[in-house]
């Protein structure tokens, strides 16, 4: 018998959003079966459905991928609230992009992990930072610091078992990264959703926060939200780590193929650029 608590049943009610209310609410148990046993899996399915009042573009999605997304959420054991995750449209496809402050939560979540932050290095700020032997970072920010001037972003960590970590990037090595994900390309391209256009400076937190997740010690769930902001960046389908065989649309059970037909982004076509171009230094 399984130690998982029971969770409260709510029956999700009816929304403007379409189907993405019934969707949700035709798959509660699969959704709960995933997801861990500190959340709620009502309060999720809440949260999905205000990002889809929030973001009116994701009505034009498939039913579909908003479900895969939501059971992405769910095995990443993190909410759709724009701070941990973002439900982003791409084409008629709900994407998952993870946001610099659902990485850090799951950082914590391997117990290896004391305290971390990311910062921007704004104009005016005084800042300096060696590697070697003896690594220093030194970051004293203005008052009311402007993050569109930023220059410099950073990520450390300190380790329960001692030390520190630190990654530090330029702005043109944000750039790098940015100009290389399909998000960007597809925006560029076709002017597609995506939070490097509508939110750059959270997207270089979030860059410099992965970038330092490569150096610790990692949790399942962390591991997952890796693989997911991968194939979100080269414009391959989001695939949850369960099966996803018993999930139902439209009242009837569907096979994983069919669930994932027309959940792969579009992109614009072209040579398949890296992930992450700048290699650990």
């Amino acid at each position: 018998m399984s130690d998982k608590p029971a969770r409260r049943r709510t029956t999700l009610p009816s929304t403007p959003q379409g189907d993405f209310g019934a969707v949700l609410a035709q798959n509660m148990k699969k959704i709960e079966s995933v997801l861990p046993k500190h959340m709620d899996a009502t309060r999720l399915c809440r949260m999905a459905m205000n990002a889809v009042q929030s973001n009116p573009k994701l009505m034009e999605c498939t039913p579909a991928s908003f479900l895969v997304s939501v059971i992405n959420c769910a095995e990443m054991g993190l909410e759709p609230n724009l701070d941990q995750v973002a439900l982003v449209p791409y084409s008629r496809v709900v994407t998952c992009q993870p946001m610099y402050q659902g990485l850090i939560d799951l950082a914590y979540r391997s117990g290896m992990v004391s305290d971390i932050d990311a910062e921007l290095v704004c104009k005016g700020d005084e800042f300096q930072y060696v590697k070697g032997l003896c690594p220093v970072l030194h970051h004293v920010p203005v008052d009311a610091p402007d993050h569109e001037t930023y220059h410099h972003v950073y990520a450390v960590a300190h380790l329960t078992t001692g030390g520190a970590r630190f990654v530090v990037l330029s702005k043109e090595q944000i750039r790098k990264v940015r100009d290389a994900s399909a998000g960007w390309r597809a925006y560029k391209k076709h002017g597609a959703e995506t939070t490097w256009a509508t939110n750059e400076p959270a997207m270089a937190l979030k860059t410099a926060v992965k970038r330092l997740t490569k150096l610790l010690p990692k949790s399942i769930e962390l591991r997952r939200v890796l693989a997911l902001d991968t194939a979100l960046d080269t414009g391959t389908a989001q695939r949850p780590e369960s099966d996803v065989t018993d999930v139902t649309l439209d009242g009837k059970r569907v096979e994983q193929a069919d669930l994932f037909g027309d959940s792969t982004p579009v992109i614009p076509p072209g040579e398949d650029d890296p992930h992450d171009p700048l290699p650990i230094e």
